[in-house]
């Protein structure tokens, strides 16, 4: 699969998405959305990590956050769903908001 094929595959690259993108000025992937409740947070990251467990090309975003770095040694730490994963924007105040209630509640 080329790199271009692959990411036309990607659940997220598909037209719904970016048309919830466009309506929300923002991507259902991103850690934090401005104005957004802490439960409609929750709520909209379990949608997006459960479309990633069904994208074609989970593997390779994973792979692509990775050689992003994680924001030591002068790579940038990208905060948001990954793959699947969350990953929690460290530098905020609504770092709470994320990856560990988020967690808690999964193991719920």
């Amino acid at each position: 699969m080329t790199t271009e094929s692959r990411t036309t595959a990607a659940i997220c690259a598909q037209p719904e998405h970016e048309t919830w993108a466009r309506k929300h000025r923002a991507s259902m992937w991103d850690y934090h959305i401005e104005g957004e409740t802490k439960q409609d947070s929750i709520s909209r990251r379990r949608r997006a990590v459960g479309l990633c467990a069904t994208c074609p090309v989970r593997a390779a975003c994973n792979r692509k956050h990775k050689a992003l770095g994680d924001g030591t040694d002068g790579g940038a730490h990208v905060p948001g769903i990954w793959g699947g994963r969350v990953f929690a924007d460290k530098t905020s105040h609504y770092h709470h908001l994320g990856r560990s209630l988020f967690d808690q509640e999964e193991a719920a």
